[in-house]
């Protein structure tokens, strides 16, 4: 009798033991979830969401051409720079950015030439510059007052720089022209960021 019941059992295919008690209930894997319908358009790939930088800068300097000093031979100058640079980065890869504002101060410590030199300090400045990119350079130029502590004389600088190479020209009262060219060599480098 069990050998009938057990074999009659195996041919229902109709039966079907449904418990209720903590029933899932009907899951259908396969459909989409309510609020995404599959269309590809709406996806949204990941990016970045950009970066707002700032860098400090410290570089001394060294430049040669005519300076203040009346000499036979080409003046030199030597000095320390500490530049301050904020810019955004908008979904870009690069470290820096090609176009930046930035800010500079500057000691110039002292000029010689034909074994003379100014005497100690030298002057102080302060300029106001943009970095763009020219070519596969980036350029900056920055403009701005300078004040010359040893002869206690007021004037004005422009300064064109690009990585490592810098040309200045500057003006002083009862100075004159002063045009010199160098190079500069940044020594420490700090920065900071924050996402978007």
């Amino acid at each position: 009798m069990r050998v009938v019941v057990v074999l009659a059992l195996a041919g229902c295919l109709d039966g079907a033991h449904l418990t209720r008690h903590n029933a899932p209930g009907h899951v259908d894997l396969s459909a989409p979830l309510a609020h995404e319908n599959g269309d590809p358009k709406r996806v949204e790939q990941a990016e970045e969401p950009g970066t707002t930088r700032a860098l400090a800068i410290l570089a001394p300097y060294f430049l040669w051409g005519h300076g203040r000093l009346d000499s036979s031979e080409a003046s030199r100058e030597v000095g320390m720079e500490l530049r301050f640079e904020a810019y955004s980065r908008e979904r870009e890869r690069a470290y820096v950015t090609a176009s930046a504002w930035a800010a500079t101060i500057g000691y110039g410590f002292a000029q010689y030439g034909d074994g003379r030199r100014t005497d100690f300090p030298g002057a102080i400045y302060g300029e106001l510059g943009h970095r763009g990119s020219s070519g596969e350079f980036p350029m900056d130029v920055g403009l701005g007052p300078t004040y010359d502590l040893d002869a206690r004389h007021l004037g004005g600088q422009l300064t064109v720089r690009i990585p490592f190479v810098m040309v200045r020209t500057r003006y002083v009262a009862n100075d004159g022209l002063q045009v010199m060219a160098g190079f500069e060599v940044p020594l420490s480098f700090f920065a900071f960021g924050w996402s978007h």
